[in-house]
């Protein structure tokens, strides 16, 4: 059995979107002739934790956990330090500065401990390659350190990548100082590593054209996937009203708060709606939704839960009458397909997203969903509200209506087992070339 080194900075017991596409493969591989070791941070090292995620976790995984003090682990010791807190408490002041000084990222300070114990794994030997998974972005500089480390034993190297290289794609570079560096270190491990992932068709589409023919063809589209292979989500208990469900990270989401509003200026004209109908935001959130749900007097209304364990947040989804997706908008977000689009269209139930023109838009429409503009709040809140309502065909017109077809087609290349098995056969090319 070959072993692969996985550089997952995210990972159980740690939680969110993050950590996923990592579990997924290190359950999976091994179906495939690969095991794994993960170099990981340690429980400290982020603000969400979902424990039984460590349960799925396969006996044969090899789990290194490395504290490191970065950024987000001083915050959250000495800062942000209140007991059983549900949402991330925000400051921006601290977080540009961070985003100033640190380099490429505010988990920069990560990297020597885990290439120092990563170094130490590999000289134990019996790992056959190296894979580092971002973002954060320093999880590349850990991948090439350990991958290029020993010129007598270099080892193959993939770099994932789940979203585009954040400090240039989602996040405007400090200064031209910042973006020069950026670009510099992307193409250094674009040009290093001996296979590049991407998660999105439109990622894939832009670095082919960065790289050009030849180094095109280092280039591996993997999408983010799902775990059809699990149970079904247990039976949702009944509800006396029906719920629309958003689960997920809603931070630095403007398209969530216009949906909000529009509810509000809704509920206004139509007060038996509050009465009629459940919101559920399901998932870590910012300090200052809470008080703006208040402020828009949609307390009875809107519901949130704080982070949930993933199995929860499942169940949410299957019991939801409509499906609320939202994201982080602006330039480069395009790219970027979130890996709870498939768990929505494997819930099969009517989809409402806010979201740009992009590939994530037009998956949901291929799946029977309705996309809105990120601003078009009114017109989320008229679709979300139609699937809601009762009766037939007529009572729910313009409600989005899942396509079980072009659900199962998408889904059919997006099971985490078989994204493993084309993952395994990238490993063994990498491996023999």
């Amino acid at each position: 059995m070959a072993r692969v080194l996985v550089v997952s900075y995210f990972f159980p017991p740690l939680g969110g979107g993050g950590v996923h596409r990592a579990l997924g493969w290190v359950r999976h591989l091994p179906a495939f002739g690969w095991d794994a070791t993960v170099l990981a941070a340690g429980p400290g090292g982020y603000w969400i934790h979902d424990e039984t995620l460590a349960a799925r976790v396969p006996a044969s995984t090899e789990v290194l956990r490395v504290e490191a003090p970065t950024a987000v682990a001083l915050w959250r010791r000495f800062v942000a330090k209140e007991p059983g807190r549900t949402n991330e408490v925000r400051d921006d002041r601290l977080r540009a500065l961070a985003r100033f000084v640190l380099f490429p990222d505010s988990y920069r300070a990560w990297a020597r401990p885990a290439i120092a114990q990563g170094r130490a794994r590999l000289a134990a030997g019996g790992i056959d390659a190296v894979l580092s998974t971002s973002p954060p972005e320093t999880a590349h500089l850990v991948g090439e350190a350990l991958a290029h480390g020993d010129p007598g034993k270099r080892l193959p190297w993939l770099a994932d990548f789940r979203d585009p290289w954040v400090g240039l794609y989602y996040r405007t570079p400090m200064t031209p100082l910042h973006a020069y560096l950026h670009r510099r270190a992307e193409r250094r491990v674009l040009a290093r590593a001996d296979g590049v992932l991407c998660a999105s068709r439109t990622h894939e589409e832009q670095l082919r054209k960065a790289l050009g023919p030849q180094g095109a063809k280092r280039l591996h589209l993997v999408p983010n996937g799902v775990e059809l292979e699990d149970a079904p989500a247990a039976a949702p208990a009944s509800t006396e009203r029906p719920r629309i469900v958003a689960t997920g990270t809603l931070v630095e989401v403007p398209a969530l708060y216009a949906f909000l509003a529009a509810l509000a200026e809704r509920a206004q004209k139509e007060p038996a709606l509050r009465g009629a109908v459940e919101v559920v935001l399901a998932g870590p959130c910012e300090s200052g939704l809470e008080e703006r749900i208040k402020a828009l007097g949609l307390a009875g209304v809107v519901r949130l839960t704080g982070p949930v364990p993933h199995a929860e947040a499942r169940t949410l989804q299957a019991s939801a009458a409509a499906l609320l997706l939202v994201r982080n908008e602006g330039t480069g977000y395009g790219a970027m397909v979130p890996g709870k689009l498939y768990e929505y269209l494997d819930a099969r139930r009517p989809v409402v997203a806010m979201l740009s023109e992009s590939e994530a838009a037009e998956l949901v429409r291929a799946a029977g969903g309705v996309v809105v503009a990120p601003g078009a709040g009114a017109a989320a809140v008229t679709a979300a509200l139609a699937a809601c309502a009762p009766g037939g065909t007529s009572a729910r017109a313009g409600a989005p209506v899942p396509d079980e077809a072009g659900i199962a087609r998408i889904l059919a290349t997006r099971s985490r087992r078989a994204l493993a098995s084309e993952l395994a056969k990238i490993l063994e090319s990498v491996r023999a070339g």
